[in-house]
């Protein structure tokens, strides 16, 4: 069973709460890569790389790479957000 978002922000030494951090990765594909899909940013090595240290800037803490694109990927396939 998955565990809840903020569980496994805090479980990763994360304090954002799971709404802003969604938020935060939404914005921050938008500012970076806004013509792009999250599924086509998450098949690319450099693009993907730049976002994810982006997001760990944003949100002050190292998060795995895959961690912070299956989340992404959440966000639009739960319809957490209409910014996707």
């Amino acid at each position: 069973m998955a565990q809840r978002l903020s569980i496994q922000l805090r479980s990763l030494g994360c304090d954002t709460p799971p709404s802003d951090f969604r938020k935060d990765l939404v914005a921050i594909k938008e500012e970076l890569f806004p013509d792009w899909s999250d599924e086509a940013l998450s098949y690319t090595r450099d693009e993907a790389d730049r976002y994810c240290q982006a997001v760990c800037l944003r949100v002050g803490v190292k998060l795995p790479r895959d961690f912070i694109l299956r989340q992404l990927n959440n966000v639009r396939k739960r319809s957490c957000t209409t910014l996707l």
